[in-house]
């Protein structure tokens, strides 16, 4: 038996022996086999304008990569929302050749972005008519590769470094999503940690079901005690628990397109063979548990088959590669309080003689 900190909340995890399994589904209090409500694919791309500035400085002209890179890069991502939102939004993009800004090498994000967006005119190009603005621009000694911000504005900075990770990442903060953190078992938390999502830092894997909620591309039914069959996140949704400090996210992963970078098992031994569990509460980010916290490794979080994990409230158990039994406490429910009588009518004695 190993213990975890989670949130707060000592869980803890056994191996159970296949056989003591209740695989006879008359035995098992609820069954219900839920092949994750499919998500309708659609057929019409929600499309979002980006308009791409690739500047460089007058003590620092260099131009890491050719415009036509850029627009190589720019596919990878389009693509990559695609895929994972399940045709849902993607993203077209123009881009605006190298232009030269009248300032020397610096962070200063809000010259930056005023200054391209001035150069962006002169090239014949209308910023306002973007739905995103991304500056491009060669190292300038920031202690940052990416910035942006959550929604508003819709700008993204990139310091030198402008590929799939870093464009489709600052562009999910763009949509309004946080990081994706990973928490170890001592309960402490890595800000960056989630190595199965391009919110944590991952470099071109599917957003995890609980930022896939968020975005409007995952249905995530709540579940309650019974045994679920969980379908891939790469092409359906998986489904969640309520526990009371917050909500277990359940999702699996099979290496379908962009999660293909987790096709070594050597490196990901039980990715494929079990299910991510998330956990939201009151932390600012939705965080990767480590269901295998004996290890040192970080690439193996999976719950794996024969394994269960308990918090002291909810139980989630792997009875196979893409079935699992949870159990939820009953809500036992707030009674109605009567309503309070009036009197609607009184004799001059006072004494009522109609009640509501």
């Amino acid at each position: 038996m190993v213990l975890c900190n989670v949130n707060g909340i000592v869980g803890v995890f056994w191996n159970i022996d296949n056989g003591a399994v209740m695989r006879n589904k008359l035995n098992v209090l609820l069954l219900l086999i839920l092949s994750a409500v499919p998500i309708l694919h659609g057929q019409n791309v929600i499309s979002r304008k980006v308009l791409v500035m690739l500047v460089n400085f007058s003590d620092r002209q260099e131009q890491p990569l050719t415009k036509e890179q850029v627009q190589t890069i720019d596919n990878s991502v389009n693509a990559y929302y695609i895929e994972q939102s399940y045709g849902k939004a993607g993203f077209t993009f123009d881009v605006m050749d190298w232009q030269t800004l009248p300032m020397n090498a610096a962070c200063d994000k809000t010259q930056i972005a005023s200054l391209s967006e001035t150069a962006a005119v002169s090239s014949g190009f209308s910023p306002a008519n973007y739905q995103h603005r991304i500056y491009v621009f060669p190292g300038a000694g920031c202690g940052w590769t990416g910035s942006a911000t959550l929604g508003g504005a819709n700008q993204v900075w990139i310091n030198t470094f402008y590929d799939l990770s870093s464009a489709a990442h600052e562009l999910g903060h763009n949509l309004g999503l946080l990081h994706s953190s990973l928490q170890y078992p001592d309960g402490t938390i890595s800000e960056y940690g989630d190595r199965f999502d391009v919110m944590g830092s991952s470099q071109s894997a599917h957003f995890n079901l609980y930022q896939k909620e968020q975005l409007g591309w995952a249905n995530v039914p709540e579940m309650q005690t019974g045994v679920y069959f969980i379908d891939p996140i790469e092409t359906s949704s998986g489904i969640k628990i309520h526990s009371a400090s917050g909500e277990y996210y359940i999702e699996r992963r099979t290496g379908y397109g962009f999660d293909s970078i987790f096709d070594n098992a050597n490196f990901y031994p039980n990715v494929f063979t079990g299910f991510l569990i998330h956990f939201k509460g009151s932390y600012r980010n939705p965080f990767l548990l480590d269901m295998t916290p004996e290890t040192v490794s970080i690439n193996d979080p999976a719950l794996t088959i024969g394994r269960t994990f308990s918090d002291g409230s909810i139980s989630i158990s792997a009875l196979s590669t893409d079935e699992v039994s949870v159990t939820v406490p009953e809500m036992t429910p707030t009674p109605t309080p009567l309503p309070t009588p009036v009197c609607l009518k009184s004799n001059p004695k006072g004494k009522c003689l109609k009640w509501n």
